[in-house]
């Protein structure tokens, strides 16, 4: 699967769906790499196949104020 990934055969996508739209805000780090989430939409999804290793992978997301997560999946497409 990694070797797909770095082929660009597939993508490594993280798809967070949240239960209401207020706005949420966010710094996310996978493995030490960060970006910044600011929605308002219930559901978010970004391609995160250039910060993943092969192995084990850590993601850390650090809110800017309190929301809540109802599901937080990373998909290989």
């Amino acid at each position: 699967e990694f070797d797909n990934i770095l082929s660009e055969d597939k993508a490594v996508i993280l798809s967070m769906e949240f239960n209401d739209d207020n706005k949420k805000e966010a710094r996310i780090s996978v493995n030490g790499k960060e970006f910044t989430l600011d929605t308002t939409e219930i559901n978010y999804e970004r391609d995160i196949s250039r910060l993943i290793k092969e192995g084990n992978n850590f993601i850390k997301i650090t809110p800017s104020k309190e929301f809540n997560i109802d599901l937080l999946k990373i998909n290989l497409e």
